[in-house]
């Protein structure tokens, strides 16, 4: 069964708000049909002051292994198929059966408008 899980951090930082929206969110997608082990909802886009892209997700790794961001490659990719790659480590793994929120920062690019109107989906 999968469980919500809040690296040390997160679970300081969270705002009561923040932390019941992610929990909702959980709640509606945890038992979703993934159409792969290790999946993404996109809970937050912004783009802060240096023109970065900052996606915030509920990741949801069904598998039956931990998930290890070790310079892995992620892609986000917008409903009019524009993608790009960047690699991404996080210091910690997401566990079997856990879902956990993170914020994954793009580089800046030309295409922020596009970035905070379309559907973005990550690609792992």
């Amino acid at each position: 069964m999968q469980k919500l899980l809040f690296e040390q951090a997160w679970d300081r930082a969270l705002s009561g708000g923040d932390r019941d929206h992610i929990v909702s969110v959980f709640e509606e997608t945890r038992n979703a049909a993934p159409e792969s082990a290790l999946s993404a909802v996109v809970l937050r886009k912004a783009v802060n002051h240096k023109g970065e892209r900052l996606l915030t997700v509920l990741l949801h790794n069904r598998s039956q292994e931990e998930a290890v961001f070790n310079d892995r490659t992620v892609a986000m990719r917008t409903d009019n198929g524009q993608a790009e790659e960047a690699l991404f480590t996080l210091p910690v793994a997401v566990l079997a059966h856990h879902s956990m929120p993170w914020t994954f920062i793009f580089p800046a690019a030309v295409s922020n408008e596009t970035f905070l109107n379309e559907n973005i989906t990550l690609i792992f």
